[in-house]
């Protein structure tokens, strides 16, 4: 019987320690706690690459979102822009120019094509001239050699046609 009067001594010091446990801690919500809290640092960048020329805050200083921090130098930024100005006017030059050479070659290859159409047409009609005279030709020495063969026309004029 020893063992259970101990496991019952036991018992009874656990509930006595659950009690003082229940009765000395507070019940709210908030946990107190004692030590330091570091903050969030944050590494800040611009969305774009300049010169820093006034800085609107400092190190270690609390900033809302939004909130303006610094100044870049706007020289840097209007020469930049004033390059791509440049840059831009300067292609739409060269887009220009292509245009007009463009269209010059154009011009020039309807020309081109146009005369080639009419040596073609002009190649076309010394063909059937050149047609015309062959077929005269086999007339007149059919004709010719006819005459000889009657008797009528001599070898001369046979040869001549």
């Amino acid at each position: 019987m020893t063992i259970t009067r101990f496991f019952a001594f036991i018992g009874v010091v656990f509930l006595i320690a659950l009690v003082v446990y229940l009765a000395s801690t507070p019940r709210s919500a908030e946990i107190a706690l004692n030590g330091i809290v570091t903050g969030n640092e944050v590494i800040v960048s611009p969305k774009i690459a300049g010169r820093i020329e006034r800085l609107l805050v400092d190190e270690g200083s609390e900033v809302q979102p939004g909130q303006l921090i610094a100044e870049l130098d706007s020289a840097e930024l209007a020469a930049q822009r004033d390059f791509y100005a440049a840059n831009t006017r300067s292609l739409r030059a060269k887009v220009g120019e292509v245009q007009h050479t463009w269209s010059w070659t154009n011009e020039q290859t309807d020309a081109a094509l146009r005369r080639a159409g009419a040596t073609l047409t002009a190649a076309r009609a010394q063909l059937e001239e050149s047609r015309a005279d062959l077929w005269r030709a086999e007339v007149d020495y059919k004709r010719a050699l006819g005459l000889f063969e009657g008797g009528v026309a001599s070898a001369q004029d046979r040869d001549r046609a």
